[in-house]
């Protein structure tokens, strides 16, 4: 048998037992866009139908180890939906009538017309594709009525259902897993409606909701008289499953004592109810889901190792909308619908708003959407659902607004934070480069430049304190004398500075050249004298009109440079 290529027009099994036949034919179809499948026996034939997606067969009647017509009878078993087109040698008249009364597509004499052949096979191909999805559809129909309809066209959804399919009639145990709202008690239904039980009953125990007391009744049922309040016989949920399906929802939860319970019904298939010896026999499937790692439960000894196994035969893993996000225009049409038609309303969903419903990460999964959906159409107005009608978190970030301040430049901004900070500390610049993080070298070149964009200063700007004028708030009028040309005027904001007439008396003069500022002290401009550690100084004595000297070592000056003697000029 040949191996499986690219599905493209079609999948076609030719079956054969002649080389060239199966090697023109397969050439023919294979150059059409078919995917071709080669088997020179039944046998072969037969386990390719049952491992591949075949769309239609071609074959021969009279083969060794079994002929056409025996194969075709099992593929009216098997595969009923499967086109069948005989090609044979020894062709009569009577073995084509019986071929198409059964219920063969055509009939072709070896060598065929080929021309003929390659149409027959696509109206094969198209009748079986067609066929397909009217069931598909009478599928979707039947779980729509019964309310457990599966949505989505994502990988993942088509694996689901898949492996729906697959197991659908099996007795095997399935475990579904997947976060809280994913749907998967939609999953059980569609497991359960869609097989061969679908007649018998579908029981829910949800077992995070029943107490552990109470939980061995729900499952088992109990006679009357078996405990206090038993005032008659119960029926147990396993019990009355028959050979139905039970679900049981967030098996997690399950009591340790309860799941080895569990386990010998699930090993030996018979039940007792709570006050009676007598053994009934049960033929339930069991579909289990919860949203916790059980291999995780099962390490921290919250889950029976050996229950686990029993009820993981079969997995089925559901995503979270956030991995199926392409999922969420279907799903939000399906509950649009649902609701306006339960609410009466006629309500459309705006792109914009549907972009938002993608870009959120939905961690309620499928049940938040559904209570999304349902709050916008029971607030729309308009027939129109807008952002007002959703949830906080969906609402789009406010418009920035451009103020005054972004439109000036980083200095500016700088200088303005210098100023508003500077007016919070009451004047004082050592607090004020602290709390603004820069040194003070830093500072008084943000001031110097912030200065420069002000007016000149008058008398009545300088900030004034009770009776006197302290060294940082009087740093703008020493700026404002070295702006005049007028040497820079320091003073010292570790105490308080000169009084206010000599302030005025030292704006107006300009004869004075420069005072230092120390920093073991500070110079009066009354006396010049240095107040602080000790050393003198020389320097003016406005009372006196004299100097004074200072000797000491290394003082250092407003420059930072060290220096021997000063002297100021009167």
């Amino acid at each position: 048998m040949a191996e499986i290529g690219t599905y493209n027009k079609g999948r076609i099994l030719i079956v054969d037992d002649e080389p060239n036949s199966l090697r023109v034919l397969s050439a023919i179809l294979d150059e059409e866009g078919y995917d071709v499948i080669v088997s020179g026996s039944v046998e072969g034939a037969s386990s390719a139908v049952n491992t591949a997606d075949i769309d239609a067969v071609i074959t021969d009647l009279k083969m060794p180890g079994g002929d056409g017509m025996q194969f075709f009878e099992y593929l009216s078993e098997v595969k009923p939906d499967i086109p069948v087109i005989f090609l044979t040698a020894y062709g009569t008249v009577e073995s084509a009538v019986g071929a198409m009364t059964r219920g063969a597509f055509y009939y072709f004499i070896k060598p065929p017309d080929y021309l003929k052949l390659k149409g027959i096979l696509a109206r094969a191909v198209a009748h079986h594709r067609l066929k397909r999805e009217v069931d598909l559809l009478k599928s979707r129909l039947s779980d729509d009525s019964r309310g457990y309809r599966i949505i989505g066209s994502t990988p993942e959804i088509h694996r689901i259902l898949e492996t729906i399919e697959a197991v659908k009639d099996s007795t095997s145990s399935v475990l579904i897993c997947g976060e809280t709202g994913t749907g998967k008690e939609l999953i059980a239904k569609a497991l359960h409606y869609r097989s061969l039980r679908s007649t018998s009953p579908f029981m829910t125990v949800n077992c995070a909701a029943i107490p552990k007391e109470l939980m061995e009744v729900e499952l088992f049922g109990c006679e009357k008289g078996a405990f206090t309040g038993s005032v008659s016989r119960r029926i147990g949920k396993f019990e009355e499953a028959g050979n139905g399906a039970i679900f049981l929802d967030e098996i997690s939860e399950l009591a340790l004592s309860v799941q080895a319970k569990l386990l010998r019904v699930l090993q030996e298939r018979e039940i007792e109810r709570i006050g009676s010896n007598k053994k009934i026999k049960v033929g339930f499937r069991l579909i289990s889901a919860t949203n916790r790692d059980l291999a995780e439960e099962v390490k921290g000894g919250r889950f029976r190792d050996d229950l686990f196994y029993r009820i993981n035969v079969i997995e089925i893993r559901v995503p979270p909308l956030r991995q199926r996000k392409d999922d969420i225009p279907l799903l939000t049409a399906a509950f649009l619908n649902e609701c306006c038609a339960r609410q009466k309303k006629a309500v459309t969903l705006p792109s914009e708003v549907m972009r938002a419903l993608l870009h959120y990460d939905w961690p309620g999964n499928i049940r938040q959407l559904n209570n999304v959906i349902e709050r916008a159409v029971v607030l729309a107005k308009g027939g129109k659902i807008a952002f007002r009608d959703l949830p906080a978190e969906f609402l789009p970030p406010p418009k920035k607004t451009i103020c005054h301040t972004s439109m000036r430049t980083l200095r500016e901004l700088e200088i303005q934070a210098v100023r508003e900070t500077l007016q919070r500390c009451k004047g004082n610049k050592s607090k004020t480069a602290k709390m603004l993080g820069i040194s003070r070298k830093a500072f008084y070149k943000r001031l110097r430049e912030a200065e420069k964009l002000d007016a000149p200063l008058s008398r009545q700007a300088l900030p004034e304190s009770t009776g006197k004028f302290e060294y940082d708030r009087m740093e703008p009028a020493a700026h404002q004398l070295n702006s005049l040309r007028i040497p820079v005027i320091y003073y010292d904001d570790r105490e308080d500075s000169v009084q206010d007439a000599d302030l005025e008396r030292l704006l107006s003069s300009k004869k004075v050249k420069m005072f230092y500022r120390y920093s073991e002290g500070w110079v009066t401009p009354m006396t010049g004298a240095l107040r602080g550690s000790g050393g003198s100084y020389s320097g003016p004595d406005r009372r006196t009109g004299g100097t004074v000297t200072d000797r000491g070592s290394s003082r250092r000056g407003s420059s930072g440079a060290g220096m021997q003697s000063r002297h100021f000029e009167g």
